[in-house]
């Protein structure tokens, strides 16, 4: 009887993508004719957490002296809180959503992806701090070629959505390959690998439909059966219309502290092996020190004593890995050079916002 109502749910959800992808999208498509230009960040945030943008950009600013300028969208009523906390800083804009208010908290993202003025985007959470000038990404021969950067999630398809707390929207069994007439191919990393939407790189051109798809299954609840959010909505947006993407070839991978694996601390992404971005837990308190990542050696992800492993699954069940050779615990001096100002940062920003909370 389960099996007959995934079904079912599946073949509604199927109907309702044609209908949108051949009419419900043709008024996006007519409305947004705004000349989008030039490149740059995006960020969008609660006004709870306008702290964490501000100390992010200057890291951005500061720190790595970038030049590429950034957007940052808030709720309407937020708009004077983000030039305060913002104040000082030339090359960030503050913008909120035009159109109607989103139905679901995950789709802000979209919202600002899509209403941004930037036609190459960089977008990144709240708490994703860049660990250099990521301008280098926009000439990429990955992004010239596809378009699009996606990074890799800590989860992947040995895991049993009944073990693991996330949604395992990567596993082999997820009803959205058949939704997009799709057959996953263990071989692809692109289908066998979650995505973590902390951090995207997007020609806003080339793949404005991609963006919508996504934005529309995020706020589906038929969709949100078979995916957590907005994380996975992008990879198969771009899976069922045989848009071109890179997924970043390694998988996400936890901080370390005293021995132990937080999972709501740091989460390292990384660009041809080197750490790009640390995403996650910087107001959880567990982070507060020098950290270390258990970083691969390797792309061969196979996992390990029938554990859901990194690249095949959870990135807290480390013993077996550190064994096996193929991973090594690596210290992080980059980032504890940035961290004291990035935590002073974060503090002044505190106190701004705090007129307005």
């Amino acid at each position: 009887m389960e099996y007959l109502s995934c079904l079912g749910t599946a073949k509604r959800l199927r109907a309702d993508v044609d209908a949108y992808l051949s009419k419900g999208m043709q008024k996006h498509l007519e409305k947004d004719t705004r000349k989008w230009a030039n490149r740059g960040v995006v960020f969008t945030t609660r006004i709870k957490q306008l702290d964490l943008v501000r100390a992010s950009a200057d890291v951005l600013y500061n720190r790595h002296n970038s030049k590429l300028p950034s957007e940052v969208f808030v709720a309407k009523q937020d708009v004077a809180a983000c030039r305060a906390v913002m104040a000082g800083m030339p090359l960030v804009t503050c913008r909120r959503i035009v159109a109607a208010p989103p139905r679901s908290r995950f789709s802000w993202k979209h919202l600002s992806i899509l209403e941004s003025s930037f036609a190459e985007i960089l977008f990144l959470d709240n708490d994703s701090v860049p660990l250099t000038d990521p301008e280098f990404l926009f000439d990429t021969r990955e992004f010239i070629t596809t378009g699009a950067v996606l990074w890799p999630d800590m989860l992947g398809p040995a895991c049993d959505p009944e073990v693991v707390s996330v949604w395992s929207s990567g596993s082999p069994s997820s009803a959205l390959y058949g939704v997009f007439g799709l057959r996953r191919d263990p071989a692809l990393w692109s289908h066998s690998q979650e995505v973590e939407a902390g951090q995207m790189l997007f020609n806003k051109r080339r793949h404005y439909r991609a963006i919508r798809l996504s934005h529309y299954l995020t706020e589906h609840g038929l969709a949100q059966q078979f995916a957590y959010g907005d994380k996975d909505t992008f990879r198969y947006s771009f899976l069922g219309l045989r848009s071109p993407f890179e997924l970043a070839d390694f998988p996400a991978f936890a901080g370390r502290q005293d021995g132990r694996h937080f999972h709501r601390c740091y989460i390292a992404h990384r660009w041809h092996g080197e750490v790009l971005f640390l995403h996650g837990g910087k107001k959880e308190g567990h982070c507060s020190g020098a950290t270390t990542f258990t970083l691969s050696e390797t792309r061969d992800f196979r996992p390990l004593g029938g554990d859901c492993v990194p690249g095949n699954g959870s990135a807290w069940d480390m013993e077996d890995l550190e064994a096996s050779g193929k991973y090594r615990h690596r210290p992080f001096p980059l980032w504890d050079r940035h961290h004291q100002f990035w935590q002073e940062s974060l503090l002044g920003a505190g106190a701004t916002l705090e007129k307005f909370l």
